[in-house]
């Protein structure tokens, strides 16, 4: 039940067969898991610089696009001015 937590351990998952099938290769990275939105804001408060410019720099960046629209749904909602402050 403590594997890896207090000492090197292995831990095992059971699966049924068609759940294993449908499994990816490999996981989606993170930065393309988490809601734009928040991590948005996580940028501005870390005061990080420009978002667009900031998540560009990924390895594996999310679209342009999306980006926009998140910090634009920001500024709807009054998280952020027009200069995305």
């Amino acid at each position: 039940g403590r594997a890896g937590r207090v000492q090197s351990g292995e831990c095992f998952h059971l699966y049924p067969q068609c759940v294993y099938n449908v499994f990816a290769d490999y996981q989606l990275p993170e930065l393309l898991r988490t809601p734009l939105q928040s991590l948005c804001l996580q940028i501005k408060s870390l005061r990080l610089g420009s978002i667009s410019e900031f998540l560009s720099r990924a390895l594996q960046s999310p679209e342009s696009l999306s980006v926009q629209n998140a910090i634009e749904y920001l500024k709807v909602l009054g998280a952020f001015d027009q200069n995305e402050e």
